[in-house]
């Protein structure tokens, strides 16, 4: 493929304050180096962590060029005219933004000479975030700017790209946005056994994810008191970092958790991390297309989720997984029971899981959007004869 692309993301910092996708913006940044795609990487914010300074090496050793965009991840501080001068100088002929600052950033570049396509894929489908303002915002931007200035709207999950194509903007301009699944790298799939613990063992529920709100932590922080009535010696294990840190050690703290839930902070090894988990559960409030539960059935790891988009497009509820009603603690608390209590029927449902995420590869992904990538180039050449 010769065209040069960018691919947009707020930045590297993943696990922090960097989430699912800047993640995977990332990995399919380093897959379409892989498969011989010209690529670079745009990042809008630097934070000058270990986690950043660790990822930009790993992408110099990969021969990726990364790029920092000047300005912050708000709408009065974006750095189109150098975003729009380093595509100009380095023969850019698409930006596929990850998010709605970017998004914007990438249109607002052709005022400075950018000419090539933007694209953007949506990993939400509430963008912008909740309140008056950023009500306000979707009605503008998600709904009439971007579907009208952009050459590409790629969902990552049919839920989203259902809403997108009912948005005014999507129906004015006569192009649809399609559905591209996140997708995980082929080397996670090594099933692990699910661990028979006998008895009273302690039993481990594991959950993965930013420390904010909307990943509903505090629902499955909550529903472990219902869970130790049944299985005294079971332990929460959650890890990942964010501000809403000290919400829920004071939630610990207050329940009297504090011998059977540990926060345990950023992991370098997700996958070491998740083979110790006898179940993973993952109680959001809101969703795109996950790529951690992904990432647990392709390590056999039996998955719980809300019942919500986005988890319900990953998990069929009894075959691949058990989905629980959303924002409900007491829900969760009897699904945990019910998983753990069958261990047959879990071990069964984990290798439907298995099989079912083998369709879910970041090398199926890349195949999808370069297709899209050159189909607009096509289109393009199509419409100049």
């Amino acid at each position: 493929m010769e065209i040069r692309i960018l691919q947009l993301i707020k930045g590297l910092d993943i696990g922090n304050r960097s989430g699912g996708s800047d993640k995977f913006g990332l990995e399919l940044t380093k897959a379409l180096k892989h498969s011989g795609a010209q690529v670079c990487l745009g990042v809008l914010n630097t934070f000058g962590t270990e986690i950043e300074k660790l990822k930009i090496i790993e992408l110099e050793k990969l021969s990726i060029p990364v790029v920092f965009i000047e300005g912050r991840n708000t709408l009065t501080k974006i750095n189109s005219p150098q975003l729009a001068n380093y595509c100009i100088q380095n023969g850019i002929g698409i930006i596929n933004s990850h998010f709605q600052v970017g998004t914007l950033a990438a249109i607002r570049a052709r005022e400075f000479g950018y000419a090539g396509k933007v694209a953007r894929t949506a990993h939400i489908d509430k963008e912008w975030g909740d309140g008056i303002l950023s009500w306000i915002l979707r009605q503008v931007f998600t709904k009439h700017i971007f579907p009208l200035c952009t050459d590409l709207q790629v969902g990552v999950s049919q839920n989203i790209v259902d809403t997108i194509n009912h948005y005014p903007g999507t129906r004015q301009s006569g192009k649809k946005a399609l559905v591209i699944h996140n997708g995980i790298l082929q080397e996670w799939f090594q099933p692990t056994p699910v661990r028979k613990l006998p008895g009273d063992a302690r039993k481990v529920i594991g959950a993965i994810g930013l420390l904010i709100k909307r990943k509903g932590f505090h629902f499955l922080i909550a529903a472990m008191p219902r869970v130790l009535m049944k299985y005294p010696h079971c332990e929460l294990v959650i890890a990942g970092e964010g501000p809403y840190r000290a919400v829920l050690e004071k939630q610990i703290l207050h329940l009297g958790l504090q011998d059977h839930v540990r926060l345990i902070g950023n992991q370098p090894d997700p996958r070491s991390c998740l083979e110790k988990m006898d179940l993973f559960v993952l109680p959001s409030l809101v969703e795109g297309l996950p790529t951690v539960i992904i990432e647990s059935m392709a390590r056999g790891v039996p998955v719980v989720a809300s019942d919500i988009p986005g988890n319900n497009e990953l998990v069929v509820n009894g075959k691949t997984g058990w989905l629980f009603r959303s924002r409900s603690d007491e829900d969760l608390a009897k699904i945990i029971v019910k998983a753990f209590s069958d261990p047959l029927l879990s071990k069964d449902i984990s290798a439907q899981a298995y099989s079912w995420a083998l369709n879910l590869t970041i090398q199926n992904a890349v195949k999808q959007y370069i297709e899209q990538y050159e189909q607009l180039f096509k289109d393009q050449d199509q419409d100049s004869l």
